[in-house]
């Protein structure tokens, strides 16, 4: 795994983060 361009993968993990938190209440 390189770090290129972080930027949709950070993005799709905070969604994934949020969404499962929302989940997880």
């Amino acid at each position: 795994m390189t770090h290129s361009s972080p930027s949709s993968f950070e993005k799709i993990v905070s969604l994934a983060i949020s969404v499962s938190k929302q989940y997880n209440m």
